[in-house]
């Protein structure tokens, strides 16, 4: 009898993440497992069609030709599965057979098999029997967002617990998460907070998550502006004045000094109803890097070091001390109204969960996840769903695509399927990722769960998870790849000098350098390919000319074409793509500067068809706004 071995790649971009689950899965087959016991799940549905058809690719080439044979022979072998036998005939079997089973296949989503299963249990979990989820960012789900919100500004709502207005309460709430900050639109800044804290507050809401608790974020040690030494310290009211001319009066000089001399005066003069002032932030930075220490520091500026006098900075130290303590107190203030605020959302967003029934797919991990029913394989399980009789079939071995992205309330809902899996003999579980590729942190994937997976059964003895890295890329030629290892493999080396909320944070740099291996090509002797820093000198605004958008609505300032995409559009010129017959790929940051960036390559490049692949408004295409310019 075979032993399944659970598995999990580390596989870097390119190395062939989906190569490797196809061939797993073909190998399971060709071990006798039938197709729709087994779980391939990912992130998207093209990334899902994508796994299908690598699998229907590889079958049909290892019946039609001897060397793609061996090569999909190879890659099973190294799953330690059976490999079928040297023949067409035994391939042409095996896709037989995945056709045949086509309409039983679990090849999808984890969003689909999460719906599969709230759809397969309605009544054991309460909800409609045809439930039908909606967008989390889509008009829906905004429609009953406003609809909740209208119902916590209704003054006619029955009274709290302590007698009070539930509006008034909640009034005073969201001027205590607003506090210290000025609002004009109370509902476009109630509707913000919501979308951007929203989900953070479902994963961190329990009794034991202290928010606005500063004794949770610091240790009184470490709070150097609450030491009592610093707070008797006397400011002079000549403070600002003497910083002014502390460093000279030549120019670097000067201006240090003016700029120590305005935050001594704003951070003097700081207190709670008070905004955030305008301040050099990149000698503010400096400043409170040095603020934890009663010895004066030396500060870099314009590549040179001042030391500030000491007799100076314990007073500057306190002014110092005096701002952040502001800002402290105001963000935990702020932090204590956001959670009662996210509390009253909550409890009406459950009450119209239970009405409506418009469930987002992060609604429906959760109700299959840790404070719920949780999906299960063994019929004796108490407050389980025995999942078997109801999804047509049993599933026995798990593959799982693009893990790094999988969240928290996800895992939720799949853990204890995954855990009856590894405990089990005769199954198996696989996954494959790469947490340096993990950027939908926003969204709540949860990079650390590939490691915390790999921990939790490392005392499993021969069930526990063998791992396994490919550094090898197919994608790239050797010049590409030299690139990136020379910006990447010493990233925790260095660190550029950013001002402010826009420095490196270390706790990322330490987790994308712990998982970092070197890359190799694995395209040698295909030619060595090209790479370059283009550096480009940004465009300054200039004054909109002549009769230029008139009727847009006055004086606005006008500038030419983006110079980065101007800079982009110059390497194409060089390329030739159209003439060479070759695909090239731009890669932005934002769907704005990707539509911003096409139609530069529009007006610059008329020869060459240009196509945005991104999300966009309707008013994006070219074709619309000229409609909407017609009748303006």
């Amino acid at each position: 009898m075979i032993v399944f071995q659970n598995r999990a790649i580390r596989a870097s971009a390119g190395t062939g993440k989906t190569f490797r689950l196809a061939h797993r899965y073909i190998g399971l087959m060709a071990t006798g497992v039938q197709p729709e016991r087994i779980c391939a799940l990912t992130f998207s549905r093209k990334a899902a069609g994508e796994i299908f058809d690598k699998i229907v690719e590889h079958l049909c080439g290892a019946a039609t030709d001897e060397k793609k044979r061996a090569r999909t022979a190879g890659a099973i072998l190294k799953e330690k599965l059976c490999v079928p036998q040297d023949t067409p005939e035994s391939y042409r079997n095996l896709l037989r057979e995945l056709l045949n089973q086509g309409h039983r296949l679990r090849i999808g989503t984890l969003d689909s098999f999460i719906l599969g299963i709230v759809r397969a249990f309605p009544m054991e979990l309460g909800i409609p029997p045809e439930t039908q989820p909606v967008n989390g960012d889509g008009g829906e789900a905004l429609a009953m967002r406003l609809s909740i919100l209208t119902r916590l500004f209704d003054p006619s709502r029955a009274n709290g617990p302590d007698g009070r207005n539930e509006g008034d309460m909640f009034l005073r709430d969201f001027r205590q998460a607003c506090f210290g900050q000025v609002t004009k639109s109370l509902v476009a800044r109630l509707d913000r907070l919501i979308s951007d804290f929203y989900g953070f507050y479902r994963q961190h809401s329990k009794a034991d998550c202290h928010w606005g608790v500063i004794d949770r974020i610091w240790e009184p040690a470490e709070r150097w502006w609450e030491d009592p030494e610093l707070r008797s310290v006397v400011i002079p009211a000549d403070l600002p004045v003497r910083l002014a001319g502390a460093f000279g009066a030549a120019d670097s000089k000067g201006n240090l000094g003016k700029a120590c001399a305005a935050i001594a005066a704003a951070a003097m003069a700081h207190s709670a109803d008070r905004s955030w002032p305008d301040l050099n932030e990149t000698i503010l930075s400096r400043l409170l890097q040095y603020a934890a220490q009663s010895s004066p520091p030396a500060i870099n500026y314009s590549r040179k070091d001042y030391s500030v006098p000491a007799v100076l900075w314990p007073p500057l130290r306190r002014a110092l001390g005096n701002l952040i303590g502001v800002e402290v107190a105001r963000a935990l203030e702020r932090t204590k109204g956001q959670r009662a605020v996210l509390d009253r959302y909550d409890r009406l967003y459950s009450g119209a969960l239970g009405t409506d029934g418009r469930f987002t797919f992060e609604d429906l991990s959760r109700i299959l996840g840790a404070d719920g029913l949780r999906p299960s394989r063994k019929q004796s399980e108490s407050n389980r769903l025995f999942i078997d009789y109801r999804l047509d079939g049993m599933l026995d071995h798990w593959l799982l695509d693009e893990f790094q992205d999988t969240s928290n309330t996800q895992w939720s809902a799949l853990g204890n399927l995954i855990d009856e899996v590894i405990q089990g003999s005769g199954r198996s579980f696989f996954y494959v990722g790469d947490v340096k590729q993990s950027i939908y942190g926003w969204r709540g994937g949860n990079h650390r769960l590939f490691g915390a997976v790999l921990e939790n059964y490392k005392n499993a003895d021969e069930r526990a998870i063998t791992t396994e890295s490919i550094n090898a890329c197919h994608r790239s030629l050797p010049a590409i790849i030299d690139t990136v290892n020379m910006v990447f493999e010493n990233l925790a080396g260095w660190e550029p000098d950013i001002a402010g909320d826009q420095r490196l944070r270390k706790d990322a740099i330490d987790a994308f350098s712990g998982a970092w291996e070197k890359h190799v090509s694995a395209r040698l002797g295909e030619g060595e390919g090209f790479a370059s820093l283009l550096e480009y000198e940004p465009k300054k605004k200039t004054a909109k000319p002549d009769g230029a958008g008139e009727g847009d609505g006055g004086e606005e300032e006008y500038s030419d074409d983006p110079a980065q995409f101007e800079a982009v559009a110059e390497v194409l010129k060089q390329v030739q793509p159209t003439k060479r017959s070759i695909t090239v790929a731009v890669l932005v940051g934002t769907n704005e500067d990707g539509r911003a960036c096409v139609d530069v390559l529009r007006r610059q490049l008329s020869e060459v068809p240009v196509v945005h692949e991104g999300t966009g408004g309707i008013v994006d295409n070219p074709v619309v706004c000229l409609l909407l310019a017609l009748v303006r």
